[in-house]
């Protein structure tokens, strides 16, 4: 776990390669959140530009989305020695765009789960007077399946890299039998995973929130500083998840 931090510095070609991310990284974001200061006020409609950079934003975040993907494929089929892949717009982008079709279908599924929680226990507990129970119930569904799909990411993730099946991240019997190999290991590298996204999420929010105030320009240094930081993380991220699951 420990290599996780460091191994990327042994491709000597690894400056290059993060840089090409970086660069590809930094345009997708900052179309991303220049589409978020154009986002429309509660109960109103949102512009036709806001609607058309924000899918403009959100297309490009394909490529560094199948990027990670290919990173983690990588790194499962090397066991010493490695080589960190060359970013390729076309390849990666089709990666991401299949990964974006296998999340959406997962939160299809468990959003049809929770609406019919929702719909039964509005039913029931509407039928002998206790509503606000139900309720608690309905949230203690969405914490669970929230807990459960953030427990099991790695392992949904590193079954698409090597698969890029649509119904990656909905199997469960499957990642459960990759766990139980090492669940210790998998548990710490997922509990790793979660704490260290959660720090550089809170590290971005604040140079944006920093920076904004200045306008446009301060919005690309800010952006500019976290695609740069991103050229560190995408590697121990994936080499992060590739090594959670032991063969």
């Amino acid at each position: 776990m420990k290599e996780a931090f460091n191994f990327m510095f042994k491709d000597n070609m690894f400056v290059k390669k993060a840089m090409t991310y970086a660069c590809v990284a930094f345009i997708a974001n900052f179309i991303s959140n220049y589409a978020n200061t154009l986002a429309p006020m509660p109960n109103t409609m949102p512009s036709i530009k806001y609607l058309l950079i924000f899918f403009v934003g959100a297309i490009l975040m394909l490529i560094p989305s199948g990027y990670g993907m290919s990173c983690v494929k990588a790194f499962v089929e090397q066991k010493e020695n490695f080589v960190i892949p060359f970013l390729n717009i076309k390849t990666n982008f089709v990666l991401g765009f299949k990964l974006a079709i296998s999340v959406i279908f997962m939160s299809l599924i468990f959003g049809l789960v929770i609406v019919l929680t929702a719909m039964l226990s509005a039913i029931i507990f509407s039928l002998i007077n206790a509503v606000s129970i139900g309720a608690i119930l309905v949230g203690i569904v969405v914490a669970v399946a929230v807990l459960v799909v953030t427990y099991y990411s790695l392992a949904f993730c590193y079954i698409f890299a090597t698969t890029e099946k649509f119904s990656s991240f909905l199997q469960f019997r499957n990642a459960t039998n990759m766990i139980r190999k090492d669940f210790k290991h998998y548990t710490l590298s997922v509990i790793l995973f979660v704490v260290l996204s959660i720090l550089t999420g809170i590290l971005g929010t604040i140079l944006i929130a920093l920076l904004s105030f200045i306008g446009i320009i301060g919005l690309a240094i800010a952006t500019f500083i976290i695609s740069i930081i991103s050229g560190y993380t995408i590697y121990f991220f994936t080499y992060l998840t590739a090594k959670s699951i032991r063969e």
